[in-house]
């Protein structure tokens, strides 16, 4: 049989395909040759890799690689003394399994990378400060302002879902106060990028964006930019990120440099 053809018995042995007279050829094959039976057990690691890759392309190319191999001739001897011989074929099985291996490991590194997101973004304590009262001694706080304590309270020990209850509570209760309340909002709108609920977070920072209060809208385009990018819409991203980096103090410029050249 020639090379090539044992080369085709030897993929249909690893696929699974391989039966009758052609299964009893092989194992005869390798019972007669331990130097074509190393030659079957490299080639499993190697189809072991390219099936877990999905690398049809290379599956291709490897095989038109083999077809140079066609001819008996292309099995040199090492040593007359020995019989020993070099098949061609378990280098080029040597050299895609490296090749194999080296696709692996760049997967494997990019998936490990932290995305663009999780790499900049970090829930802020600093925007959310107790409210302490005012009042004269032996008077409380109202019950809007107890709720709102509770929600910062809350964010600040990183109690993310238990602010997002509570600051809803307190928007549901007092619309007229909290469509005012940029600091909750904000709050709110970081909360929710932390557990995941993206969608509704840019939601809740836009009405911040489109709001007529500038003292909380840098932290919110910030974090606009970043739940956009998580979002994978990155050309409104990239066009907000654009006009910060043309703001000269802006407390995220730098920030917002940095990212566009991941981007």
């Amino acid at each position: 049989m020639a090379k090539v053809d044992k080369s085709r018995l030897i993929e249909a042995y690893h696929r699974g395909t391989l039966k009758g007279a052609d299964k009893a050829y092989l194992k005869q094959l390798m019972s007669e040759d331990p130097s074509f039976k190393q030659e079957v057990n490299d080639y499993k690691q190697i189809y072991n890799g390219l099936e877990a890759l999905h690398i049809e392309q290379f599956q291709l190319n490897l095989k038109k690689m083999e077809a140079k191999y066609q001819k008996e001739d292309n099995v040199v001897p090492m040593s007359s003394s020995t019989g020993a011989v070099v098949r061609p074929m378990r280098k080029l099985y040597a050299v895609a399994a490296a090749v194999a291996l080296l696709v692996c490991c760049t997967i494997t590194y990019n998936l490990m990378l932290p995305s663009v997101f999780d790499q900049h973004f970090a829930a802020s304590q600093s925007i959310a400060v107790h409210i302490e009262s005012t009042r004269a001694s032996g008077q409380t706080i109202s019950t809007a302002e107890q709720i709102k304590k509770s929600a910062f309270t809350a964010y600040q020990k990183q109690e993310y879902r238990k602010s997002i209850d509570l600051l809803k509570d307190y928007m549901n209760t007092y619309p007229e106060k909290a469509s005012k309340d940029y600091q909750s909002m904000l709050v709110l709108g970081v909360a929710q990028l932390a557990t995941n609920k993206t969608t509704s977070a840019i939601n809740t920072l836009e009405q911040i964006l489109n709001g007529r209060d500038s003292s909380y809208k840098q932290e919110a385009e910030w974090m606009w930019a970043l739940g956009k990018i998580k979002l994978d819409h990155t050309e409104a991203a990239k066009k907000l990120l654009q006009e910060i980096t043309l703001q000269k103090g802006h407390i995220h410029q730098e920030d917002a440099v940095e990212v566009l050249g991941q981007l």
